[in-house]
């Protein structure tokens, strides 16, 4: 059994820099857990404000907000405010239009806030 790096033909100064990097990408990780958790209120933000949903912070988003979705915004990819969660979506994941409160005309919304919430029937 080996032991030691150096009865490996590792020199010391290999494996310090080894563990040195384990150590900074342990410490981004951390990072990134702090920012999500620092910043998940803004994320699920559902605050009414004069009758209207109060919208995710487009820089609180770099991707759709929608659960399972990997879509990165650019200028390419749009993002869109969800009129009842106010999360930011994809185009993919905020196809429906509802009535919406403080709203006049119909409004696009996320598909979870489609799925759940109830919607009268257009006669």
């Amino acid at each position: 059994a080996i032991y030691h790096a150096e009865e490996a033909g590792i020199p010391a100064k290999e494996t310090m820099w080894g563990l040195n990097r384990m150590a900074s990408a342990k410490k981004l990780l951390e990072s990134i857990k702090a920012h999500d958790e620092a910043h998940e209120e803004s994320y699920s933000s559902t605050k009414k404000k004069g009758g209207k949903t109060q919208w995710v912070k487009d820089n609180h988003a770099n991707g759709c907000m929608v659960h399972g979705c990997n879509v990165r915004f650019s200028i390419f990819v749009r993002r869109h405010h969800c009129r009842h969660c106010g999360k930011v979506v994809c185009n993919t994941h905020s196809q429906g239009r509802v009535q919406v409160q403080g709203y006049k005309k119909p409004q696009r919304i996320c598909d979870n806030c489609y799925e759940t919430i109830p919607r009268t029937p257009n006669y």
